[in-house]
């Protein structure tokens, strides 16, 4: 097994059933350095936030993603909901904010770039969520482009036949 067919086996197998061991096998991915260390403190972000509630943990692996990936929207995600979580607003609304821009601009490539990538679907489907999770946040309005909406519907993003899971390619 390569170092990402293991994250991927952590981040979506052994999270559920011993998120210790998931956490050991992601520790030792991260290691490797470069991407594998980005999708890696992602995945351990993950765990800690949602599996463990270690808050301190998680933030300190989203952090540590932002410093080699700047600006990656998964990682603001983690950090702003890492960030509500222990009751910082402000915290959170900043990097849902960042994180909004981000996959506002990834989609504007997209809509200028003419053929769809793979994934284009998750990545809108992640601003829409990400924009609702501000909106409560905020309990009020949030900077989302209606035209996105309207790109995404005309583009019929949402209607493959098949389910996938692009969160760790």
């Amino acid at each position: 097994m390569g170092v990402l067919d293991d994250i991927r086996h952590a981040a979506f197998e052994l999270r559920q059933t011993d998120p210790q061991e998931a956490i050991r096998v992601l520790r030792r991915a991260a290691q490797q350095g470069g991407e594998a260390e980005v999708l890696a403190r992602g995945a351990l972000g993950e765990i800690y936030l949602d599996e463990l509630g270690d808050l301190d943990g998680a933030e300190h692996e989203f952090r540590r993603v932002l410093q080699l990936a700047p600006g990656l929207s998964a990682a603001e995600i983690g950090l702003g909901r890492t960030r509500r979580e222990s009751g910082d607003v402000k915290g959170a609304e900043t990097a849902f904010l960042r994180a909004i821009e981000g996959l506002s601009r990834d989609v504007r490539g997209f809509r200028e770039g003419g053929a769809l990538p793979a994934g284009a679907e998750e990545v809108v489907l992640t601003l829409l969520e990400t924009a609702v999770e501000l909106a409560e946040l905020r309990k009020g309005a949030v900077p989302l482009e209606e035209e996105v909406l309207s790109w995404a519907a005309s583009q019929r993003l949402f209607d493959a036949e098949d389910d996938r899971d692009d969160w760790v390619r």
